[in-house]
């Protein structure tokens, strides 16, 4: 009887051993290449381990290993870097202590070659609030290539001690924070995530360059609120342990001067990605609104010190969109890019004085939308003369900050924007609110800001969501803003410049017209030697599918009075060939 008690023992003691636990966050995968990644692991206390992985998930052939050891003056994580992977390949990981496999497992795909033309999945959304985490079980069903958190991750700015930055076990405590969540934490064990912080992963009221943060005093004379930003020091060592903490504790891709910030790029397949820090270098918000001491009212008066990405990053950012030979460019970052924000901005201030019951001062939409690129008209201008100048094409944006998942084909916003920002987050009335403003003469969301729709634009959910990019190849690519559940609230298609600028040569033995040329209200297609189904697109001066259809018979009126000026183009489809024309649209006549 002792002996079976012992054997019985003994053999609960190997079943514990072959199923212990010694990774307490972890692994988190990224800067994937096609033949690199960088994985992140932490341990309940110092260990040397090995990692082992294989392209067999059975790990029966071709396992390779490679030691490490959990580094306790990084809180018992490390990030290892795996080198001479194959492209296109999904490696499966497991990792052994002492010779017994932990219980957690994980796997990460390499991307493909550099210009592989194919279907490419990217998610990304920002905001990550409350304890709702369904976004992370819907994004997998997506097969997504990448993740990217474009920042507000847990928000420790008030979810911490204030200052938290300031107290290295706090910073500690940040990371764990982001790695811990149920939902998020399995999905990282087997998607790659890219990132970069937002204001909220700094302290109550961001950062700014000079080391300063803004607080807003409000005093009431009679019905009348007056405002004052006052600046607060905040020493340079917050922004530069923010920094710290995201090189220790994330598996970030090459930076280009962390002195600046920890902006950088990546390569997906034909698709190039610069990932843009917009807070580590930012003006604070005194260079943008300037406050009369007569009246007290602020006014929209940028210094010539305001500035978002500061000169290196900017440098950076142009030369390499440029030199970029990728077919797409996307350019990320933590905060909304949309131009048309700036209604906004002068919008509370001209109603500073006001409080309004529903929607609040009009001030605090001035003081909000300042802190986005709307705010920053020298760095917007900038880049979007640089693009238009050198003809640069295929370039859109993926943003936060907003708490809504929104979309813009570029009509708004300047550039095609997918604002991603809405993953779990307490308030998604922001969108209700803006609407409400159209009794105050604004218009509606979907003609001036997020024409492509989203949360509470043409519809009613206001659940959480996120944003996915489809790539196909070089053809195009498609925006949406999706919701927890799988709906998509909002979609724009962008269709690859290669598809009608190689079809400006004049069709051989082709016969169809437009007119008139230029137009302003309508369109006239004449197609009479082309017998059957023609479809046709029009798309806009971004890339983006703003109209499409079909006809049988010799021609059809497009209606497009709706759409702003500029360079368009016509796509016809027939017969399984794509033809292209070019047409100018004008400011339509009143």
């Amino acid at each position: 009887m002792k002996r079976t008690l012992l054997t019985l023992l003994f053999g609960l003691l190997l079943g514990l051993a072959a199923h212990a636990q010694f990774i307490t966050h972890g692994p988190v995968f990224g800067a994937v290449g096609p033949d690199s990644m960088r994985l992140y692991l932490r341990t309940g206390f110092a260990l040397n381990y090995t990692i082992e992985y294989s392209t067999d998930a059975s790990f029966s052939t071709a396992v390779q290993t490679l030691n490490a050891s959990s580094d306790p003056l990084r809180d018992n994580a490390t990030v290892t870097t795996l080198h001479g992977l194959s492209p296109s390949l999904t490696y499966h990981f497991r990792f052994r202590f002492n010779g017994i496999l932990d219980s957690i497992q994980g796997l990460c795909r390499t991307f493909p070659l550099p210009g592989t033309k194919s279907h490419f999945v990217i998610t990304a959304g920002s905001c990550q609030e409350t304890a709702n985490m369904n976004v992370f079980l819907e994004i997998p069903n997506h097969n997504p290539d990448i993740f990217l958190h474009l920042g507000d991750w847990t928000y420790p700015a008030y979810q911490l001690p204030d200052n938290y930055p300031e107290d290295r076990p706090m910073v500690e405590l940040s990371w764990r924070r982001k790695y811990e969540e149920i939902n998020m934490r399995e999905m990282l064990h087997g998607i790659p995530v890219d990132h970069v912080y937002d204001d909220d992963d700094f302290t109550e009221g961001g950062s700014t360059r000079n080391h300063y943060v803004p607080q807003i005093i409000d005093s009431t004379v009679f019905l009348s609120t007056y405002h004052r930003i006052v600046e607060v020091y905040q020493p340079d060592s917050v922004r530069r342990n923010v920094i710290k903490g995201y090189l220790d504790f994330f598996p970030h891709y090459g930076l280009v001067d962390t002195s600046e910030g920890v902006f950088h790029k990546f390569t997906l397949g034909n698709t190039e990605v610069f990932f843009l820090d917009t807070r580590a270098t930012a003006s604070p918000p005194t260079t943008t609104l300037a406050r009369d001491p007569q009246s007290a009212l602020y006014s929209f008066a940028p210094t010539p010190d305001n500035t978002l990405l500061r000169q290196v990053q900017m440098d950076w950012l142009l030369q390499g969109l440029q030199n970029s030979t990728a077919d797409w460019k996307i350019i990320c970052m933590g905060n909304v890019f949309n131009q048309s924000e700036k209604r906004y901005i002068d919008w509370g201030l001209q109603q500073q004085l006001l409080n309004i019951p529903g929607i609040g001062s009009p001030f605090s939409f001035a003081t909000a939308f300042s802190n986005n690129w709307s705010g920053y008209p020298g760095d917007s201008r900038r880049l979007l003369r640089f693009i238009d100048s050198l003809q640069i094409k295929d370039v859109f944006v993926l943003s936060g900050q907003s708490h809504n998942n929104v979309v813009d084909n570029g009509t708004n916003a300047g550039l095609p924007e997918l604002n991603a920002s809405g993953l779990s987050v307490a308030d998604l009335s922001l969108s209700q609110q803006m609407q409400a403003l159209s009794l105050f003469g604004l218009p509606p969301l979907g003609d001036s800001l997020w024409n492509g729709g989203g949360n509470g634009v043409g519809n009613n959910n206001l659940n959480n969501g996120f944003g996915k990019v489809d790539i196909y190849g070089c053809d195009s690519a498609r925006l949406s803003a999706v919701d927890e559940f799988g709906e998509v609230m909002g979609s724009v298609l962008l269709i690859h410049s290669s598809q009608y600028v190689a079809a400006q040569k004049p069709d051989e033995a082709v016969a169809w017209e437009i007119f008139p040329v230029p137009a302003s209200e309508k369109i006239q297609i004449q197609a009479k030697d082309l017998k059957g189904v023609k479809k046709y697109r029009l798309i806009n001066p971004f890339g983006a599918e703003v109209l499409k259809g079909q006809f049988n018979n010799t021609g059809v009126e497009l209606q497009v009075a709706q759409f702003p000026a500029g360079i368009y183009h016509i796509v016809l489809e027939h017969d399984g060939k794509r033809h292209t024309k070019r047409i100018v649209l004008l400011p339509r006549k009143l």
